[in-house]
């Protein structure tokens, strides 16, 4: 089992949001890979834990220089009574990537 989980946690490209003191969530774009990734698009998907499918999603242009980490974009977090209710899915599409992992944030543990 830890093996599945390892493949994504090192996979070359990843998305991977922080959740700051603030309350934004900063958006970064890592690339392990020796070519840069151009004209790539971030999605960021925003569901309720009563659903399936997301009651939001923002998409963002992003590139990345070759084995390096850029902060891509930095969101405000929702309403503050809505912590609980919700969470951000976020993904990467880009030509060349055969597949990036979702990363999660859960803003209330």
């Amino acid at each position: 089992m830890l093996h599945y989980f390892a493949k994504s946690f090192f996979a070359p490209v990843l998305v991977s949001p922080r959740l700051t003191n603030t309350g934004d969530v900063d958006i970064y774009l890592t690339n392990d890979r020796f070519v840069p990734i151009i004209g790539a698009k971030i999605t960021v998907d925003t569901f309720n834990w009563s659903s399936l499918a997301p009651i939001q999603s923002i998409s963002y242009p992003a590139d990345v220089e070759p084995l390096n980490t850029k902060k891509q974009a930095s969101i405000p977090l929702w309403n503050a009574d809505n912590k609980n209710e919700i969470f951000l899915r976020f993904s990467l599409k880009a030509e060349g990537v055969s597949s990036s992992p979702y990363n999660y944030l859960f803003p209330v543990p």
